[in-house]
């Protein structure tokens, strides 16, 4: 697909304690935001720092070293859609597309070094323009 291409910007709680994925363009003033479970939120900031432990610390970090051992590699995260606020979301995997959370797929991402792309219409349709200041 690639379209445009996310980076991890933030998880946030909010004052009513929902959990908030916030994606930004790579090149441009966008974001997506995603709401997410905690645990998923918890998954994703486990990943940022890259850990370096020497047994995996999360189910995250098993699949990947699952998906090494078979000489699979996770290539990169595709948001295709969203449809009534949910994000359709897609890990490509040697190849082959498998279906996802959004929360599940930016954790992966994050730990293999995979990029996070979402469609261009994705984008379009269901992003915010922000300013950096308006972000913190």
């Amino acid at each position: 697909m690639p379209g445009v291409t996310l980076l991890f910007a933030e998880v946030r709680v909010t004052a009513t304690s929902e959990t908030v994925l916030l994606l930004r363009e790579a090149y441009g003033a966008r974001y997506l935001a995603a709401w997410i479970t905690a645990s998923g939120g918890n998954a994703i900031l486990s990943g940022v720092g890259g850990g370096g432990a020497a047994d995996p610390q999360s189910t995250h970090d098993l699949m990947v070293e699952a998906l090494s051992v078979v000489d699979a590699v996770v290539e990169s995260v595709e948001i295709v859609a969203c449809e009534d606020g949910i994000f359709l979301t897609e890990l490509m995997v040697n190849g082959n597309a498998v279906p996802c959370r959004i929360s599940d797929g930016v954790a992966l991402a994050l730990r293999s070094g995979a990029p996070i792309h979402a469609s261009r219409q994705v984008m379009d349709d269901v992003s915010i323009a922000l300013t950096p200041e308006s972000v913190r």
